[in-house]
């Protein structure tokens, strides 16, 4: 009897083992191959923090940390299909979380900050992933799409990062969607090179030195979005962008390379600036189009216009600079 309590227990012990260490989640550089949830913080991790493995995976934080120490990426999803991650906080690496060839991820209330890079960075054909009520802030750049089609970002906070709120660089069709996007100090949000058929709609965007902003992309729509506080509220440098039913206040100016427009189209053509309200532009002009670069601008309610028709009587337009002084390439605004 005695030697079959012995066995016994063993037998338990050994039973108990796995669960004990499942318990205890997974480590730094851990690869995350099925559903996981974390429950502890994983502390100072010197390179990456997790790595989704495989495909249709749920990566639950628990509301836990995944801490860095300035190096690697938080979150890591390169080449798979179908990741949901949800519920904590990602700070102190290089890059908070990489979408990598990663197409029809769900991200919500995920917090980054204190990232050296990009907050949420996704690129290289990272197609069709939606984020949901995600914070990115404190970090270089909150939320960027390289090279990547089809994806959203919706009733997040994409604030206080030290270039940019959100990029959107050689993309299309990205739906940036109701977030508040505040005190960035580059740009606000911005679809620059070559990004076609993206849409910012029905977000708070304050501060920065260009608060909408995009250049050398066509086909952008920027609509119903609450504007104040930037050098430059908009900027539109391209062709068939639509920029419709804005409130913008407060175009402060006094920075470089802006001008204190409320909306300003410098190049291009074909675009369409139209029943947008924009008040207290401390530039010379409350609407600027350069000739030739919008084909209707109707509706607008401002005080001093050129180029588009204004439901107030402008009230003297002042030294208007010329066009192509807005033109960047990427440099001076620091888009990245």
């Amino acid at each position: 009897m005695t030697g079959f309590r012995y066995v016994a227990a063993a037998g338990l012990l050994a039973l108990a083992a796995p669960a004990v260490a499942q318990a205890a989640g997974p480590a730094c550089g851990a690869t995350i191959t099925s559903d996981t949830r974390l429950r502890a913080d994983l502390v100072d991790c010197p390179a990456d923090g997790l790595v989704i493995g495989a495909d249709d995976v749920t990566l639950d934080l628990g509301r836990r940390t995944v801490d860095g120490t300035g190096a690697g990426v938080g979150v890591r999803v390169a080449g798979h299909r179908g990741v949901r991650i949800k519920g904590g906080t990602v700070r102190e690496f290089g890059v908070g979380l990489a979408l990598d060839d990663a197409d029809g991820a769900r991200v919500s209330a995920l917090t980054v900050t204190g990232i050296a890079g990009r907050g949420i960075d996704l690129a290289d054909g990272s197609d069709g992933n939606d984020f949901t009520a995600v914070r990115s802030t404190g970090n270089r750049t909150g939320f960027a799409v390289t090279g990547s089609t089809g994806n959203r970002l919706r009733l997040s906070d994409l604030s206080g990062n030290a270039v940019t709120g959100v990029l959107v660089f050689g993309s299309a069709r990205t739906k940036v969607q109701g977030n508040r996007v505040v005190d960035n100090a580059g740009n606000g949000i911005a679809f620059v090179e070559g990004s076609t058929g993206n849409e910012a709609s029905a977000n708070v965007v304050r501060g920065s030195v260009t608060s909408l902003w995009i250049d050398t992309s066509d086909r952008n729509v920027l609509a119903l979005n609450r504007v104040s506080g930037g050098g430059d509220g908009v900027l539109v440098a391209g062709d068939g962008n639509v920029v419709t039913g804005n409130a913008i206040d407060r175009s402060v100016g006094g920075c470089e390379g802006c001008f204190g427009y409320g909306i300003g189209v410098t190049a291009g053509a074909g675009n369409v600036v139209k029943a947008n309200l924009v008040t207290r532009s401390a530039g010379p002009l409350d609407i600027f189009a350069a000739a030739g670069t919008v084909a209707d601008g109707h509706g607008n309610r401002a005080a001093r216009c050129e180029g588009v028709s204004c439901g107030s009587r402008p009230r003297g337009s002042g030294r208007t600079p010329r066009p192509e002084a807005h033109r960047n390439g990427g440099g001076r605004r620091g888009q990245r």
